[in-house]
């Protein structure tokens, strides 16, 4: 982090935001928490957000341009194997924070899909954004006959290892979760 991010409030408000919504969920979250986190007056924190569902919000989407961001990075690779296989092995490299308190997109879903506002719409929104994305890759993979199938099929498996090793606190799922995942896409191209 640059020390001109390192100073700005809100990217800190944001940062500290994400993290603890992440680890303690939303509801356990108060404002104050944040801004004592983020080491900026609670007075300041309503100057941005003006309520607790606000500054999820930009939380939600800060989160959205930032993955939309890494995969169209992910895109630059040559294959669609490649890019579904280094999506695999950037979720392997947060094991230990998964089997400690979720997968992030896990944790947003537990906290909001039920909700019919503008939370719950974000967070399936970012779940559309990444299975899109997947399905994508599928496509010139398989074509497009299976495509939806085998997306689905892959963030299932996906986002399910990191709900299970997050409840049983078990880095060993995930990884043999995502060791099959690997080999079953390997296998698709040939």
């Amino acid at each position: 982090m640059n020390l001109m991010r390192k100073n700005d409030k809100r990217f800190r408000l944001l940062e500290s935001a994400r993290e603890l919504i992440h680890t303690q969920g939303f509801s356990k979250t108060t404002l104050a928490d944040i801004a004592q986190h983020a080491d900026v007056p609670l007075g300041n924190v309503y100057y941005y957000y003006k309520t607790k569902e606000m500054l999820a919000l930009a939380v939600i989407e800060r989160f959205s341009k930032n993955l939309k961001y890494h995969l169209q990075g992910l895109n630059d690779l040559e294959s669609s194997v490649q890019r579904l296989n280094s999506l695999l092995i950037e979720v392997e490299e947060q094991a230990t924070t998964i089997a400690q308190s979720g997968h992030f997109l896990n944790s947003l879903s537990l906290e909001f899909s039920r909700e019919q506002g503008v939370l719950g719409e974000a967070t399936r929104a970012l779940f559309r954004q990444l299975l899109s994305w997947i399905e994508q890759q599928f496509i010139q993979l398989v074509g497009m006959e299976r495509a939806a199938e085998f997306s689905q099929k892959y963030m299932s498996q996906l986002q399910g290892a990191s709900l299970l090793t997050q409840a049983l606190a078990d880095t060993r799922i995930l990884e043999k979760q995502l060791l099959d995942l690997k080999r079953w896409v390997e296998s698709l191209a040939h």
